[in-house]
């Protein structure tokens, strides 16, 4: 299987004497309806389905947010029904597809709902509904909810926040087991791309306190952290942080991440989930899409390139 895709980094951090795999699975944004736009809605729901079957294979999955296209009780249904195929550990962040905005139309479960029905097999550390606590083998996979934390208003906005409450809890968290080899797993980027340093609509994927998130991670020592919302495969070294951004599953390139850690360092792979026409199809869409989806693009292959 971790021969299937490229790698896209080599890791000293997170170490483990007994290798895991952990399969990471971004932004499938799964409609119900309706074909096109760059992020394909008509091949929503069989790339997340592939993606399914590919993170079978791994020790667990982690989910980095927006399932859904927008946030439509009838799309979670769905990935409830895709979801019932997992047979390994899995848990899933929100991101802001999946969660209630001024601007939508229709109803979008609350937050709450969300936290219930995707938390899978992580646990809580307390009665709060973030960080949730994935344990695949000996690595600590911490989770965080940055599309709707408490204390933060997101409803107007698709950008994010881990916010000051959460921060506290993530804190206490980290600092219960600082020799076990822990990651954090968010939706919304812990800073911007050298290519989009800001202004609009790029200042809206890093989360709002992303400085103060970096800081903290830094002091407790954590060395990974796996975020999407981007659309892009990337890794960028933030001090001594290193970022992973997931691809997106519904968007070229199509692909999901494949991450091995073990006691050489942690490899992540980019796994494709789609051929080579679907995937030509998926660059067109995005070639011809709006400046946002062509942006992305245009970013995408000069990574991919690099």
């Amino acid at each position: 299987m971790t021969d299937r895709g490229p790698v896209l980094a080599d890791l000293d951090r997170p170490r483990l004497d007994a290798p895991v795999t952990l399969a990471l699975i971004a932004d499938p944004h799964l409609a119900v309806e309706g074909d096109g736009t760059w992020k394909l809605r008509h091949r929503s729901e069989p790339r997340l389905r592939t993606a399914i079957e590919t993170a079978n294979e791994a020790d667990a999955v982690a989910f980095v947010g927006d399932l859904t296209n927008d946030g439509r009780p009838a799309e979670f249904d769905r990935v409830d029904d895709l979801f019932a195929d997992l047979s390994v550990p899995w848990t899933a962040v929100p991101g802001n597809h999946d969660v209630a905005k001024s601007f939508d139309s229709h109803e979008t479960p609350p937050i709450a709902d969300f936290a219930r029905r995707y938390r899978g097999d992580a646990t809580r550390p307390d009665a709060a509904a973030y960080p949730v606590l994935l344990r695949v083998g000996g690595l600590r996979v911490v989770c965080l909810n940055t599309a709707a934390p408490e204390n933060v208003s997101t409803r107007d906005t698709w950008s994010g926040a881990v916010g000051p409450t959460q921060r506290s809890r993530l804190a206490a968290l980290l600092a219960e087991e600082p020799e076990t080899p822990t990651l954090v797993v968010a939706h919304h980027n812990l800073g911007p791309l050298p290519e989009h340093p800001g202004g609009e609509p790029w200042s809206n994927f890093a989360a709002n306190d992303a400085a103060r998130v970096r800081e903290l991670l830094s002091e407790t020592g954590i060395p990974l952290a796996i975020t999407g919302h981007q659309h892009v495969p990337a890794i960028e070294q933030r001090g001594g942080l290193t970022e992973l951004l997931a691809p997106a599953t519904c968007s070229f390139p199509q692909a999901m991440v494949w991450l091995r850690v073990a006691s050489d360092g942690t490899t992540a792979r980019l796994v494709p989930l789609a051929d080579r026409e679907a995937t030509a199809e998926a660059y067109w869409h995005a070639k011809t899409g709006k400046p946002l989806a062509q942006g992305i693009l245009d970013t995408t292959i000069r990574r991919l390139d690099g």
